[in-house]
């Protein structure tokens, strides 16, 4: 991985660099910074690393408490109550600790991260918020923004308050996207209740306002789109929610969870016998059976803990042939690490919270197979090749939006070589070919209609870098970044062959492609001789609960 240090890093964050932190501590990279406090996802390893935190920390030593990050904010503040205004106004998590600094200036803010998204979403107040680039009018925005995650549908971003803009500006380039608005009524006397409009930050100067600002628009004007989602609920976040909301309700907090205390309640008998062996006498037969409709009736059951031993109806039916008159306790929770050998309680209380990246979904009919990666810090990527059909850089975009993902980017050169195994550029019949001396020109079709491909694969980069562009290396300027949140190795990129391209800055932006024949990057302006290519699209897999392991009672761990 790049070897990416803190103030390289900053630059990822231009939009945010009036909000920054004075950076201190040691330098290390990223990359390792995200290796050293894993548990968090990408986006709020971001604002950690930027605002100087040192570590993520583990509250309480328990993960399923959940992760704190402790920075300091430029920025005066008198008293705590000052201080923790500041620490709101630029952080989007719950501030657990607040403290003013006034002789240095700074204030110290200390919040904390319960909740978990994916690697291309960013974070704020319990939502997953991502920016779709492809401009598109509102009925096809809403389509983008309707893709699965975590049990939840994605939807359109509501914008329900005026702060929201603080927390955007952490999203690099929004022009200006359709969002939802709880009611118009706020920004324009005619406006309705709950409506369509269009928040504005970098592209305020095409519209003569000021960033931040929400429009009004005809529902057929093309704008890019920010999407939302919920992610799923964890331990760490009921916990937290049941601490702050005990103080009015008459919760009961203990290391196992929380306590809801509830008018209703019933008893529930198992009455059904099971003859023995002998066919002598009947014994009680212990199982599930009904045990949720009953519980359901009073309310959903999070959690039961029962002792001496707990177990789930497939354990049971592990060791009921080894039963005679025993006793064995079940309860309506199940396990993802089984028991301990020697104490039979139920010590992983993850339960359901546990979530781990699941393989990659098939592509669409244009893809190959995906391929997946691992990635050094956990995450799994997932890339589709498009090797029959060929489009512009906006149309490979939109492809690829289509299926919740972004033109590919890569981290190291064992994904490179991963990917590149399924790479094999398909020409239709009759296409022009010419050797060239060494560098072939391969057209898509005839050499007069067809269209100029040279083995080209659209990724998502761009020059002039824009995000960790110091090259520690040859103590230069990176010419060129991976965008979209695809990678965040540019070492890689800037420092592999780049055969048969000028790799240098130009005036004009230049993006990324990848040629196939030569395995070598290039970059070139957007209407230079290529104007379509084949292209590859990459995203995370989705997060699942962990699969449920049994605690191996017939297979002699009591």
């Amino acid at each position: 991985m790049g070897n990416l240090n803190r103030r390289q890093f900053q630059l990822f964050f231009l939009l945010y660099a009036l909000l920054i932190a004075c950076v201190t501590g040691n330098e290390i990279s990223f990359d390792q910074f995200q290796a050293d406090n894993p548990g968090i996802d990408y986006s709020s390893h971001k604002v950690c690393f930027v605002y100087g935190a040192s570590k993520v920390t583990v509250v309480e030593g328990n993960p399923q408490l959940g992760y704190q990050c402790k920075v300091r904010l430029e920025g005066f503040s008198e008293n705590k109550k000052d201080a923790k205004e500041v620490c709101e106004s630029k952080l989007p998590y719950y501030i657990v600790d607040a403290a003013p600094q006034p002789n240095e200036g700074f204030t110290s803010c200390t919040f904390q991260i319960n909740l978990f998204c994916d690697f291309d979403h960013v974070q704020i107040h319990g939502k997953c918020y991502k920016l779709v680039t492809g401009f598109s009018n509102l009925q096809e925005a809403e389509k983008k923004c309707s893709y699965p995650k975590d049990g939840d549908q994605a939807r359109l971003a509501q914008y329900y308050s005026k702060n929201l803009q603080l927390y955007f500006e952490q999203i690099d380039h929004i022009d200006d996207a359709w969002v939802t608005i709880p009611d118009m009524k706020d920004y324009y006397d005619n406006g309705s209740g709950g409506a369509k409009g269009v928040y504005v930050q970098d592209g305020a100067w095409k519209y003569d306002v000021s960033p931040g600002t929400i429009l009004m628009d005809d529902p057929e004007s093309l704008h890019q789109a920010i999407c939302e989602y919920t992610p799923a609920m964890t331990m760490a976040e009921m916990f937290y929610l049941a601490k702050i909301y005990s103080e009015i309700y008459p919760f009961e907090i203990y290391n196992g969870g929380a306590v809801i205390p509830t008018s209703s309640y019933q008893t529930v008998f198992q009455r059904s016998l099971a003859p023995a062996k002998n066919n002598k006498e009947e014994i009680p037969h212990f199982d599930t059976k009904h045990f949720n409709e009953v519980c359901m009736s009073i309310g959903k059951i999070l959690n039961v803990k029962s002792y001496p031993m707990t177990g789930i109806e497939e354990e049971y039916n592990d060791v009921k042939d080894r039963l005679t008159r025993h006793r064995f306790h079940l309860t309506n929770a199940f396990k993802d690490d089984g028991c301990k050998k020697a104490d039979f309680v139920q010590w992983n209380m993850d339960d359901t919270f546990n979530r781990v990246y699941q393989d990659c979904p098939p592509g669409p009919a244009w893809s190959e197979p995906p391929v997946q990666y691992k990635r050094t810090y956990g995450r799994v990527f997932c890339h589709y090749v498009s090797n029959k059909d060929v489009k512009t850089r906006l149309e490979a975009i939109d492809a690829c939006e289509k299926i919740d993902a972004a033109l590919t980017g890569f981290d190291s050169a064992e994904e490179f070589d991963a990917v590149r195994k399924s790479v094999n550029p398909q020409y239709p019949p009759g296409s022009y070919f010419d050797p060239n001396k060494g560098l072939p020109r391969k057209f898509f079709g005839p050499e007069k209609d067809g269209i100029q491909i040279d083995d080209h694969y659209w990724l998502g980069g761009k020059s002039p870098c824009e995000n960790a562009c110091d090259d520690e290396k040859f103590n230069k300027r990176h010419e060129a970044s991976w965008a979209n949140g695809v990678a965040v190795n540019n070492d890689f990129l800037n420092h592999g062959n780049h055969e048969g391209s000028d790799w240098a800055e130009k005036e004009k932006e230049q993006y990324v492609s990848f040629r196939s024949d030569k395995s070598a990057f290039h970059i070139h302006p957007e209407d230079f001789l290529y104007k379509k290519m084949f292209y590859i699209c990459g995203k995370s897999s989705d997060l699942k609960p962990a699969e449920r392991q049994k605690g191996g009672l017939g297979s002699g761990r009591m």
